[in-house]
């Protein structure tokens, strides 16, 4: 039997028996075609590699007692750039996003919000795609939605922890910060990857 992606509820109401009953009723996602079902697979494995690359260069500040503005450039920074120049030359739109951001470039839209919300309801989701469009020049274009968690590790509290063991030069650079608090394990954020068909 197979699985489908279920997402939205809405109610109907169906007769039955004279009655009329209230019930949910479940609308599946579209389906992926094989070519986007391809791209999708490709861009969840080269995400996934960010993020262990991310875990791996984070693990580098364990038993350190203080993280300097060149901790991040040498541990975080290379991420983001990474992921733009992926994005770059295969012709994708790719950001890291939050609700809980540091940066106010990297805050989640309204539709990234609600597919945050869905990954943190369902932690066990490697990643969330579905069909659709965006807008990009007057012009709509058809694609693929993915989203890829970005979970925190142990190392990543140096920064992302508590808010009282910030890096000094969080405090200082972002003092609207709302990316602390955070324990392992937790959704820190998403990869979100439009891929044009």
């Amino acid at each position: 039997m197979k699985r489908m992606s279920l997402r939205k509820v809405s109610l109907s109401l169906i007769p039955v028996f004279g009655l009329v009953l209230l019930v949910p009723s479940l609308q599946a996602r579209p389906k992926l075609s094989p070519k986007q079902q391809q791209a999708v697979t490709e861009a969840v494995g080269t995400l996934t590699s960010f993020s262990t690359l991310r875990e791996g260069l984070a693990s580098t500040l364990e038993g350190q007692e203080e993280v300097t503005i060149e901790d991040f450039r040498r541990v975080c920074a290379p991420i983001g750039q990474q992921v733009r120049a992926w994005a770059e030359e295969k012709g994708y739109q790719a950001k890291q996003v939050s609700t809980r951001y540091r940066n106010p470039n990297n805050k989640a839209s309204e539709e990234e919000a609600r597919e945050l919300a869905w990954l943190k309801a369902n932690p066990n989701l490697k990643m969330q795609a579905r069909p659709g469009q965006i807008k990009v020049n007057e012009e709509m274009i058809s694609g693929v939605h993915l989203y890829v968690p970005i979970r925190v590790a142990s190392s990543c509290l140096h920064c992302h922890g508590a808010q009282d063991s910030r890096p000094e030069f969080v405090r200082q650079n972002y003092p609207e910060d709302k990316a602390h608090g955070f324990k392992t394990g937790d959704l820190r954020g998403m990869y979100s990857v439009f891929i044009k068909d």
